[in-house]
């Protein structure tokens, strides 16, 4: 898979790894029953991991340059002045793949096509509904993982989505209804585009009769997975070094207060 493998790992430094990945793709998006975006691609690359005195880190596309990038990596790693500490493992050598019963990549793309045109057939005459946007998506990941220490793990992950979204007009009042759903799992895992459609548009009809929301300051129960992701997107990138350094955090010099209670 990469040429140079054993001599790239054999380096003269305290460990060193490797992780490769190879991604096929397809992607449609269906617009008012048209296919008009469709994307088939295979993109790869890998990254470079060496410890000598420090972490350094390379990564490349083209699996030719592997020992390039370990070099780059190394020198990298040779840069500190301070020795970190590292605790050698036996390293796994074990080969994992996705179950599936119907890979995506035997699957035409003609009839992943249809998928969005099936979906866009049970919600093109219903009232009020004036536009819609269905996209499939599918993936295959090859990887692979080796390290200094003994390491050899090669992945198989077969990834299918299908998302929906309708709009809806009434009265001058316009609403959105979406569906999606997505697995690590074959083509199997999608069964019923017209249910996507269905329950998108069901949403967007139910919104344009919906009373709006009071405004002002509330008391609130929130979903835990809901305000696990606002405080990550308040806080999280916010607390991220490069952001920080670039004095794009709001939360730079403020180490050590309280911003939230």
């Amino acid at each position: 898979m990469l040429d140079g493998l054993d001599k790239a790992l054999e380096i003269s430094a305290r460990f060193v790894d490797i992780t490769f990945q190879e991604r096929e793709s397809t992607s449609i998006v269906t617009k008012d029953g048209v296919a008009k975006d469709i994307s088939l691609g295979v993109t790869s690359g890998f990254g470079v991991r060496v410890l000598d005195r420090i972490w350094g880190f390379a990564s490349a596309n083209n699996p030719g340059e592997l020992l390039d990038a370990v070099g780059r990596a190394h020198r990298a790693a040779q840069a500190g002045k301070k020795e970190i500490a590292f605790t050698p493992v036996e390293g796994p050598v074990d080969r994992v793949k996705t179950p599936v019963k119907i890979e995506p990549l035997d699957v035409s793309l003609e009839e992943k096509i249809e998928f969005g045109q099936r979906a866009y057939n049970v919600v093109k005459d219903r009232e009020h509904v004036v536009s819609s946007s269905f996209t499939y998506f599918d993936s295959k990941i090859k990887g692979f993982y080796a390290s200094s220490e003994g390491a050899r793990i090669e992945s198989e992950t077969t990834k299918v989505a299908f998302f929906g979204g309708v709009f809806a007009k009434k009265n001058g009042a316009l609403q959105f209804g979406s569906e999606r759903a997505g697995a690590t799992a074959g083509f199997e895992y999608l069964k019923d585009p017209e249910a996507f459609g269905v329950g998108a548009a069901d949403k967007a009809l139910r919104l344009l009769d919906a009373r709006q929301a009071p405004s002002g300051r509330f008391k609130v129960v929130l979903d835990p997975l809901l305000t696990g992701v606002f405080i990550h997107e308040a806080l999280g990138h916010a607390v991220e070094a490069d952001h920080i350094i670039q004095g794009e955090s709001i939360l730079e010099g403020r180490l050590g207060e309280t911003i939230a209670s």
